[in-house]
């Protein structure tokens, strides 16, 4: 039997987040959409990714290039309707990335002892932050170097509520381990441009071009009003980039 190694085996052990995406849409120079599937937000790179409810159609996992997908994005409050109706997202670049997470923890304290505490209930000298979990462990070290574990199961102000009489000496930090996400590298899947737009009550859908596809198709633009206001008849002979056009009649 084959030994594994102990960094394989740290990996097996560790908790597995699943692989998430991040969508980076460039409306304008100072308008980006950054978003993630993950359930919460991400950075990368140095920016912030916001969990955003949208799905990606036609992602291929294979060893080709990805010409089309179908990105379809929440419009519950009607964000995307503002943008498609503006004319906002047409021709805008769009890039997915897929990322790799895994946990990783780190302790933050949260305050220090007072005073010698009983009577189910642990004072610290200053207010509690308040995104800190209302139940939880809380952990500490003692002067011989012990680690210890206290739960609570509510705070009020500077007063964690505890269940047992915990007698922790004054001066003692308390620590709780917050949770967040690292990223490895991300994937660089796909880049393109949007090339159409609908939208509905709840969904706006884009169909996106990949960067090699997006001269596959003729033609990407119209000329409308109010820039053009002129069609020269079906016939008419245009020389350009050393070879003759004739323009025809559309066929839908």
């Amino acid at each position: 039997m084959r030994k594994l190694q102990g960094s394989i085996i740290r990996n097996i052990a560790g908790r597995i987040v699943r692989p998430a995406t991040l969508l980076h849409i460039e409306v304008s120079d100072d308008r980006i959409l950054n978003f993630t599937s993950n359930s919460e937000s991400v950075t990368y790179n140095g920016n912030i990714y916001y969990s955003y409810n949208y799905d990606i159609k036609g992602l291929s996992w294979e060893l080709k290039t990805t010409t089309k997908l179908t990105i379809n994005i929440s419009n519950f409050d009607y964000s995307m309707s503002q943008l498609a109706l503006g004319g906002l997202l047409t021709d805008k670049y769009v890039k997915v990335h897929v990322i790799y997470l895994y946990d990783k923890q780190n302790f933050t304290t949260v305050g220090t002892i007072n005073a010698a505490q009983l009577n189910h209930s642990l004072a610290v000298t200053d207010p509690i932050p308040s995104d800190v979990s209302k139940t939880g462990e809380l952990y500490y070290q003692t002067t011989d170097g012990v680690i210890n574990t206290i739960a609570y199961t509510d705070w009020n102000g500077n007063r964690f509520t505890t269940d047992l009489n915990y007698n922790v000496p004054a001066g003692i930090q308390l620590h709780i381990p917050k949770t967040t996400y690292g990223v490895n590298d991300a994937v660089d899947v796909f880049s393109g441009y949007i090339d159409e737009v609908e939208v509905n009550e709840l969904t706006g859908s884009l169909q996106v071009l990949g960067d090699a596809a997006q001269n596959q198709f003729s033609p990407r633009r119209r000329m409308t009003p109010p820039t053009f206001n002129h069609l020269p008849p079906a016939g008419t002979k245009i020389m350009a980039f050393g070879e003759l056009y004739t323009l025809e009649e559309p066929r839908y």
